[in-house]
Parts: structure tokens; C-alpha cells; sequence
């Protein structure tokens, strides 16, 4: 089943469309979605020595914050190249474009390519094996299976076309009602339109 490329589609939308809330949003699910197929491996491999034991549950709770942390490290350890991907993507969009009106949509783009890097890029399958297992896990026909494909790349097109046609919400990075971060974005957006201006120079 390819939903979980259709989940990173969409989550790459989703962080064009809200870059601040999509990437947070995106980033935990991402981590969490990690996590659980390491437990999952985990408990397969244990089960295939010894066999299903009632005690299988409790050692997964209680190993569940070391297979987080083991998760957040492997994302720690891609960061530099999301993070690089995340400026060829706003370097292209700055030089494509040459208008500083559209530095939140560049911004918006980097979001989405760091995002892209995690969820369908080098290193990105243990999220995508436990969403596809999860699907597998609800579909028990090829019918069933075929509906659950059909819906997940149906929502990731719905979110890729809104993504498409509306400008990207800072929220809550751009919002008067949290100043700490509005000041922090609005500096940040400032910074970077001063040196794309530098560079045309």
C-alpha cells in the first residue's frame, strides 16, 4: 500500500500551507510514527525468539521513552541535510521569482522541503512502513485496501491543491496576540529581505 507516500505528501502540503504549525505538526508525527514501527520491529523480533508472551505490552510501555529518544536522535542526525534541502528550497524560490513580495511563500517552500526530506526522502521508511502497516491493519479485502489507498491520496491532492492556491499562514509565528513570536518572525523576515536585496545588488 503507498499510504504512507500519500501521508508525506500531504504532510508536505500541510507545512506549505502553515509552515510554522505544519511543520511542528508534521515533525511529531513523523517522530511518533518512528518510534512505533522501531517498538513494532522490536516486538517482532522478541516474539520470533521466544514467542508471544503476556509481558510483551509492559516492556513496550516501559521502553517506549528510549524508543522515542532513539527516534528523535535519528531525526537529529538528518537534520543538516533537511535543513539544507530547506535552503535550496528557498534559495530557488528567491531566484525564480526575484520579487520580495514573495519571501513568505519561499519560506513556506523551505518548510516544505525539510518536511519532504523527513517523510519521503533518504532515511524516511520506518514512518511510512508503520502508517502502510496501520492501513493494512484496517483493510482486510483488496476492496478495503483499495478505498483506504483511493482516500489517503484523495485528502493528500485536496491538501496539495489548497496548498497550491492560498498564501501561507504563519500562524501562530505571525499572530499580534503571542509578541515574543511575532517579534521573533518579524525580525527573522526582515533579516532575510535585506540580505535577498543585498544579493540582486
Amino acid at each position: 500500500m503507498l499510504v504512507g507516500l500519500a501521508a508525506g505528501v500531504a504532510a508536505v502540503a500541510l507545512t506549505v500551507l502553515l509552515p510554522v504549525a505544519g511543520l511542528i505538526v508534521s515533525l511529531a508525527g513523523i517522530t511518533l510514527l518512528r518510534a512505533a514501527d522501531r517498538a513494532q520491529s522490536a516486538l517482532a523480533v522478541r516474539r520470533s525468539v521466544r514467542g508471544p508472551r503476556a509481558s510483551d505490552l509492559l516492556v513496550e510501555v516501559a521502553l517506549a521513552p528510549l524508543t522515542v529518544a532513539r527516534a528523535l536522535l535519528a531525526e537529529a542526525l538528518m537534520a543538516p541535510l533537511a535543513f539544507a534541502a530547506g535552503v535550496a528550497a528557498y534559495a530557488a524560490a528567491i531566484a525564480l521569482t526575484h520579487d520580495h513580495l514573495t519571501l513568505p511563500r519561499a519560506g513556506a517552500y523551505a518548510a516544505g522541503a525539510m518536511i519532504a526530506w523527513y517523510a519521503i526522502g533518504p532515511g524516511s521508511a520506518r514512518p511510512r512502513r508503520q502508517l502502510n502497516r496501520l492501513a493494512a491493519a484496517v483493510s482486510r479485502s483488496r476492496l478495503s485496501a483499495a478505498v483506504v489507498a483511493l482516500a489517503a491520496w484523495g485528502l493528500a491532492a485536496a491538501v496539495v491543491l489548497l496548498a497550491a492556491s492560498q498564501v501561507p499562514d504563519y500562524w501562530p509565528a505571525a499572530t499580534p496576540h503571542l509578541p515574543a513570536l511575532h517579534g521573533l518572525f518579524s525580525s527573522v523576515a526582515s533579516w532575510l529581505l535585506r540580505h535577498a536585496h543585498a544579493g540582486r545588488a
